[in-house]
């Protein structure tokens, strides 16, 4: 809840940090001080100029591994940005999987000294644990949604809103392809595997707090 109201938003409560592009450098320092193999000279990410493209076909983020870019959409809300940047930068350290990237990328930003990146990667992290929640405990998911503060709630519906816009045929059959993608470079669980992150963040902060 403290970090929700730290950061900068608008007469409506709506997030609008956008210095975080710039801030990137050093967001790893931590987790690579305790995961030294994760190491490496990462590029600066790239707001990519055909982010409503990527929004039509559901994709948040594109690393391009033949030149090391990590490509960001830059349309969708902020407060889910400055976590798909750290998510991008694990592909830079040859995390491969989506899950294990979803599982570097919230706990590098989480870890960090940058506040903005430490609340995106909260936020993105209570986003695939609920949903996890919400498929197995309803009136438990309900009951802790209720606890959040105001500003989470403003930048979770702004994600909600913004995403149900493109739920459409062209959606379906980019994930398709995408799935596939994912499944031709052995990663056997496809687009779930973007599921699997709960798992891991369960176990790596079940002793943290």
């Amino acid at each position: 809840g403290e970090l929700s109201q730290q950061m900068a938003r608008d007469g409506e409560g709506h997030f609008i940090e956008e210095g975080f592009w710039q801030d990137c450098e050093g967001l790893y320092d931590n987790l690579e001080a305790e995961f030294p193999f994760l190491k490496t000279k990462a590029l600066r990410p790239k707001p990519m100029l055909y982010s409503k493209f990527m929004s039509l076909i559901g994709f948040t983020g594109f690393y391009f591994p033949f030149t090391g870019e990590a490509n960001v959409n830059a349309d969708f809300p902020p407060a889910l940005q400055p976590e798909t940047v750290s998510h991008e930068l694990a592909h830079q350290r040859r995390v491969a999987s989506e899950a294990e990237a979803n599982f570097v990328g919230i706990a590098a930003a989480i870890s960090s000294d940058k506040p903005v990146y430490q609340y995106s990667a909260y936020l993105s992290g209570l986003t695939h644990l609920s949903n996890a929640l919400y498929k197995a405990d309803r009136e438990a998911w309900a009951a802790i949604s209720e606890t959040l503060a105001p500003e989470i709630r403003i930048d979770w519906n702004d994600n909600s809103r913004y995403w149900a816009q493109f739920e459409s045929p062209v959606e379906t059959v980019a994930t398709t392809v995408y799935d596939s993608y994912l499944k031709h470079n052995d990663q056997e669980l496809g687009i779930k595997s973007y599921g699997a992150c709960v798992d891991l963040l369960v176990e790596y902060y079940k002793d943290k707090i």
